[in-house]
């Protein structure tokens, strides 16, 4: 397994260990979550020492990823358009959409990521602190 691949992989782990506590499944039911200062520098290393989007992918890589981004879209952009504030939503559903029908998904998100974490707090106003998490790994 390429280093890319690992690094990929952990860091979607880890994304997904601190968002599924804090994703708020239960509608309405606030939850606090407090993270160790172990954790904290485990995301400030990430946040420092990774950014998917500057992973250089293979071509066989880019085409897998590229696959599962197109895959994934149609299911994620109505849970997508969904989380964005009411105003925003048709403008996040198709920003969502465009990605999976795009030429080059895996691009295409690369050049979408600065503006969505420039942006994203408008847009996801309920959604920041995973906004920085996400943003943090992506650029």
């Amino acid at each position: 397994m390429t280093r890319s691949i690992r690094v990929g992989l952990l860091a979607s782990a880890i994304i997904l260990g601190l968002v599924a506590p804090t994703a708020g499944v239960n509608a309405g039911a606030a939850t606090t979550t407090t993270h160790t200062a172990a954790e904290s520098k485990a995301v400030q290393w990430l946040f420092d020492n990774i950014a998917l989007t500057e992973l250089k992918l293979s071509p066989s890589q880019k085409r897998f990823v590229n696959g599962i981004l197109r895959f994934t879209t149609p299911l994620i952009c109505p849970v997508i358009a969904k989380a964005a504030d009411p105003q925003f939503a048709a403008l996040a559903k198709s920003q969502c959409e465009a990605l999976g029908t795009a030429a080059d998904p895996w691009e295409q998100l690369k050049q979408f990521a600065p503006l969505l974490c420039t942006w994203g707090g408008f847009i996801f106003p309920d959604y920041q602190d995973l906004l920085k998490i996400a943003c943090g790994l992506l650029i």
